[in-house]
């Protein structure tokens, strides 16, 4: 690895829901209800890292690379980014951004920063990346094979007879050799079927030569070195087993499943039920030097069982009530970020894609709590607890006021301890009404990094809505203002037929207020719905028209549901969607209030096939949106300012 390389790795490591009336009235409320503990010393983190590191640095291979242990790796970032919608992809892989889903039903796809392009409407169950990326070698319906995605050309490599010989797990050994798992089944006594053998072999790909290297499933090679990390059936449950090929013998990494080795060869990732039957993802050392989790599951009330794998035997099943269920973790191609399934354990829920970014660094305060506020907004809980020093902290997630931005206000220290204040922007789909409230996160140092300890409520929230007498007002602890009445609107805004105010967003600091007027329906006035954004200026008292819609893509009777502003107020995203489509439901349209220039988020995805773009939140000058393809819900964020598609 180059210094630039090294140095590189240091640096880096809408539907419409019922309103929820009590949580609008108690916004002030904390978010977050701690339980009364006594608090714990505070320890002395900086000395303690800095030895950590230093402990945790060593020599691989002898080709002077410098790494840390597993333990000393930080969880980053974490990011549930496609909610499957039919079937569950049973093996996705990535290579320098791109990840590749196999979507059940529907073909492979690639999911990059430009959309979500099919590769092809073949079933395909799990794909792995060639070394160069240039190939895939997939499987499905027990047969292995092999992509070329340069020519686009399917190769089967060994195919299932149908009945008692089945080949699945595919990995790449080198750019010559392929892994792969082997199973030989027979009718059971009564009913099923006995697996006889499940055993790894490596396939020669030029001359198609196969041996055998071990008994077991999900074989992962450790790059460097002649050996595998693999999955072995134990009557105390399954292990990560670590078997050096040139002979030593094997030697067991943990208890776990899924096994996955790092490209870099330094790490395995697995998954473990641990005895409180909560599932986690873990990672150790290839060595099995040190070992931890890096997510953080809790128990569930009500869970569902967890799905099982298809074809999968009951000692990888994964049991217990757990909040989530964990599968098949894969690392990225630059080995510092994990690929998991995560499968929510509350009926209605789906399986979804997640991303676990890692480095040697811990987060500081600000990126903590911005990591927290993320997290919340997405629901990826199991994120979120991680984040607090109390994990067992009741956590309020809710559908009807729903987050729309955050930003942060500054920060500093409060009684020794950190602490950092964050404003939340709230509002209510399809009604005019927006509130913020101001937040102080307190965070204490800990043997993981900081961690929030305390949330507190720091007055000065804001709220602005329309009365049942027609007047849009801010209220604010000091009391009510109304900044206009129905009365005051230009003629010139308004329409013949009949109208509302649908939607609204505030940004106090810039003092931007906007609001879409709905038009509705009304034939004796030969009108038909459309929607009109506005901006009022409430120390001029002037309104301003910033857009009106009255088609998208030929299609009429445009309707809105939402509008979000930016935290500075320069940009405004605006969910709307016509009724007179079938297929596309929702739009969003982002507008520079500075320029006056407007983007359709739809036309920013090439290849993608599209039904639906929802916003979801500002994140600075970032939104983050959603996109509904092939029935899969994929999150996406667009740079208001460069005008530039991304993903989270």
């Amino acid at each position: 690895m180059d210094e630039r390389r090294l140095e590189d790795l240091l640096i880096r490591f809408k539907d419409k829901i019922p309103v929820n009336a009590e949580v609008k009235a108690k916004l002030r409320r904390t978010l977050v209800k701690r339980r009364r503990k006594t608090r714990a010393a505070v320890w002395g983190m900086v000395g303690a890292a800095v030895a950590l590191v230093i402990a945790g640095v060593w020599n691989v291979s002898g080709i002077g690379v410098q790494r840390v242990e597993a333990a000393a790796l930080q969880v980053r970032h974490q990011v549930s980014f496609v909610e499957i919608g039919a079937g569950s992809p049973l093996g996705a892989a990535e290579f320098r951004g791109t990840v590749y889903v196999p979507v059940a039903g529907r073909g492979l796809y690639a999911y990059d920063n430009r959309g979500f392009h099919r590769l092809t409407d073949r079933e395909v169950q799990e794909v792995k990346v060639s070394p160069d990326g240039t190939r895939l070698a997939w499987a499905a319906g027990g047969t292995v094979g092999l992509y070329d995605l340069r020519s686009r050309v399917w190769t089967e490599i060994l195919k299932s007879d149908g009945h008692a010989v089945f080949y699945e797990q595919p990995s790449w050994k080198d750019a010559h050799t392929l892994l792969y798992v082997k199973k030989t089944v027979e009718p059971g006594e009564t009913h099923g079927f006995v697996v006889k053998e499940s055993g790894i072999y490596a396939i020669d790909l030029e001359n198609r030569a196969s041996q055998k290297l071990a008994d077991g499933a999900f074989p992962s090679p450790v790059a460097g070195k002649n050996a595998l990390v693999f999955e072995k059936d134990d009557p105390g449950g399954s292990q990560v087993v670590y078997k050096n090929l040139d002979g030593g013998g094997d030697t067991v990494l943990d208890r776990g499943r899924f096994p996955s080795v790092s490209p870099d060869g330094n790490y395995v990732a697995y998954v473990k039920t641990e005895q409180d039957h909560l599932d986690n993802v873990w990672i150790a050392d290839a060595d099995g030097r040190s070992k931890r989790a890096v997510t953080a599951n809790s128990p569930v009330q009500n869970a569902r069982e967890p799905q099982g794998r298809p074809e999968q035997s009951p000692s990888q099943a994964i049991s217990g009530q757990s909040l989530y269920s964990y599968y098949n973790p894969v690392w990225s191609s630059d080995s510092r970020s994990l690929y998991v399934l995560k499968n929510r354990n509350v009926e209605g829920s789906r399986m979804s894609l997640m991303r676990i970014d890692l480095s040697p660094e811990t987060l500081g305060p600000e990126e903590v709590v911005r990591a927290f506020n993320q997290a919340i907004i997405r629901r990826d809980e199991d994120f979120a607890r991680s984040l607090l020093k109390d994990r067992s902290a009741e956590l309020a997630l809710v559908s009807n006021p729903h987050r729309v931005s955050y930003s942060i206000l500054g920060s500093g220290t409060d009684g020794g301890r950190e602490y950092v204040d964050v404003e939340e922007d709230w509002a209510y789909t399809a009604n005019p009404y927006y509130a913020v409230s101001r937040i102080r996160y307190i965070l204490e140092k800990t043997e993981r990094g900081y961690r929030i300890d305390e949330i507190r409520k720091l007055g000065g929230d804001v709220s602005v809505g329309e009365g049942p007498d027609g007047t849009v007002a801010v209220e604010r602890e000091g009391g009510k203002q109304v900044l206009f009445a129905r009365e005051d609107l230009p003629k010139e805004l308004l329409p013949a037929g009949r109208y509302r105010i649908a939607s609204l967003a505030f940004a106090e600091k810039p003092d931007v207020l906007l609001f879409a007027l709905q038009i509705l329906d009304t034939p004796d006035k030969n009108q038909r719905a459309a929607v009109t954004l506005v901006r009022y200026d409430s120390k001029k008292k002037e309104f301003q028209r910033i857009g009106s819609i009255a088609s998208l893509n030929g299609m009429g009777r445009i309707g809105v549901e939402d509008i979000l502003v930016s935290p500075d107020g320069r940009f405004a995203a605006m969910d709307v969607f016509s009724e007179e489509e079938s297929t596309r439901r929702s739009h969003v349209i982002v507008y520079d209030l500075k320029t006056g220039e407007k983007a359709l988020l739809d036309e920013q995805l090439s290849g993608t096939d599209v039904e639906n773009v929802h916003t979801f939140f500002w994140d600075g000058d970032a939104l983050d949106f959603t996109v509904t393809s092939n029935g899969q819900v994929l999150r996406y964020q667009w740079d208001a300012v460069g005008k530039k598609l991304g993903r989270p």
